[in-house]
């Protein structure tokens, strides 16, 4: 739109919006790790089944 970013900062700041905050496809459905299995919390979350793996292997749910 033309606006400088940093105008949208100030302006941010000034209004007390937090700056928007990434959040992973799989952060949605993390409380399901360990009672679904992989491959149904891929498609849920639209990510390969061995990526739930290694998240399932780095936060420590060994079903």
């Amino acid at each position: 739109v033309g606006v400088p970013f940093l105008v949208v900062e100030q302006r941010r700041e000034f209004l007390g919006i937090k700056p928007y905050q990434r959040v992973s496809r799989v952060a949605r459905y993390e409380h399901l790790l360990g009672m679904v299995s992989n491959n149904v919390l891929a498609k849920l979350a639209g990510v390969a089944p061995s990526r739930i793996a290694d998240i399932r292997k780095s936060k420590g749910h060994n079903c």
